[in-house]
């Protein structure tokens, strides 16, 4: 896992530079690439993958800073309201967890209109990781939920299947 994020540990050093979530593979691909021996055994967990727009909040010693799938964002140029409700948000996160960056799904009504999700009453912030400054993917729940504390638009992502190989 840590050769895939190295590269964005040195993005996090920097104040606002964008950093994407990296493209993962699907189960397929890593099905047919392990029945080639090209990968050894690995363990997998599913989570829930919701249909809203990915969003992220680089968290720095100077601040929050928005971002969409593509770019750092603002409230002049934002993304379905996401930076407008991260200027306008207190969120509750852990004085010492360091510079991260909190990876989610922005959802609700007005995103992805032709989703489920788009027809919940209230836009929501869904975590589904935390990528830390050492480039560590930290994706379990309750690690989670120690770095950020969920609250009513504030959502972590839980596991949808026990753990595969």
């Amino acid at each position: 896992d840590k050769e895939l994020y190295e590269d964005l540990t040195d993005e996090l050093c920097q104040k606002t530079r964008f950093v994407p979530w990296p493209s993962i593979g699907s189960l397929f691909n890593v099905i047919k690439d392990s029945e080639l021996s090209l990968i050894k055994p690995t363990k997998y967990r599913g989570k829930i993958k919701l249909d809203g727009t990915n969003a992220a909040i680089q968290v720095k010693p100077d601040g929050l800073l928005a971002q969409s799938r593509t770019k750092i964002i603002t409230i002049n140029d934002d993304n379905y309201g996401f930076a407008k409700w991260l200027d306008s948000k207190k969120l509750d996160i852990a004085d010492d967890c360091g510079e991260i960056i909190i990876f989610g799904e922005w959802c609700g009504p007005g995103i992805q209109n032709s989703t489920s999700i788009s027809k919940i009453p209230n836009k929501i912030f869904a975590i589904f990781a935390i990528v830390n400054s050492d480039g560590m993917v930290i994706s379990e729940p309750d690690d989670i939920a120690k770095i950020i504390k969920p609250s009513n638009d504030v959502f972590i992502i839980p596991w949808l299947t026990d753990e595969i190989e």
